[in-house]
């Protein structure tokens, strides 16, 4: 069994529709479209996309809501108990952990004492923020960073979760980056997608 399809959430990828309730409300809300939909693997319960915003393919566990804007690729399970925000950075010369210590002094300024941890392995590096607070719902917010589509760029991958369930996003969300394969969405996007799988394309 493919290593995604423990994140499976249906057997289908009709949460990937631009018509499924929910994309359909974010798009007129101007919340974000859904990305090209290259393929799907029923028997793998896989599907993969094209994203425009990290220049890359990857591939989802099926029954998950994809919805990308100009920098970042959104995606989140029916009940949004996990969510997971994908984009680049700019190193600017940076390394890992200095870029850690700008989210964390950004994201400390705002949010309630959260508990911080960094983490480092193999090629990379997180921030955990525990107890952190959405209105009265106790999350954990994990940023991870992995190498980009060039030497000057940083993956950065913010996940959202319940107490519960952080470990097990943070799995998921490894998983992902792991598969990222940039600059390879440009032609297989331009090359099957249609009207009707990506609004506005003409």
């Amino acid at each position: 069994m493919d290593a995604l399809a423990a994140w499976a959430r249906a057997d289908s990828a009709a949460t990937l529709s631009p018509e499924h309730p929910v994309n359909r409300a974010l798009a007129e809300a101007s919340a974000g479209t859904v990305p090209c939909l290259l393929q799907s693997d029923l028997g793998r319960r896989i599907a993969t996309i094209a994203c425009a915003p990290l220049r890359a393919r990857l591939d989802l566990p099926l029954g998950w809501h994809a919805i990308e804007d100009e920098a970042h690729l959104a995606l989140f399970e029916p009940g949004r108990q996990v969510q997971i925000q994908i984009g680049l950075i700019e190193r600017r010369g940076r390394s890992e952990a200095a870029v850690l210590d700008t989210l964390e002094l950004e994201l400390c300024g705002r949010r309630p004492a959260p508990d911080v941890l960094r983490l480092h392995h193999g090629g990379w590096h997180a921030l955990a923020l525990r107890e952190c607070l959405d209105g009265r719902v106790p999350l954990e917010q994990y940023h991870l960073l992995t190498p980009g589509p060039d030497a000057a760029t940083l993956t950065h991958a913010r996940v959202l979760a319940t107490p519960q369930r952080g470990a097990e996003a943070v799995g998921l969300a490894e998983a992902l980056l792991a598969g990222l394969v940039f600059d390879a969405c440009r032609d297989a996007a331009g090359a099957t997608a249609t009207n009707e799988t990506r609004p506005g394309l003409r």
